[in-house]
């Protein structure tokens, strides 16, 4: 992978900048501050990208976010 080029960084800034904008005007629409609605984004999708961590799985969440049996 290695560090981005110039083009890629500029790609990735302007792509960075059009996520913010969303997020700001989400946070407009449900009148919650910008910070809260990053939160509450980051929340929910770190508990579908983490494995579980001991046990045998059984009270973890799925990929789906539904309880696993």
């Amino acid at each position: 992978m290695g560090r981005p080029s110039r083009e890629q960084r500029k790609m990735l800034d302007d792509g960075f900048d059009v996520i913010n904008d969303s997020f700001a005007a989400l946070a407009g629409k449900v009148g919650f501050p910008v910070a809260r609605v990053k939160q509450m984004w980051s929340q929910k999708n770190r508990m579908l990208m983490t494995k579980p961590r001991g046990g045998n799985g059984v009270n973890y969440f799925n990929l789906y976010g539904k309880l696993s049996q």
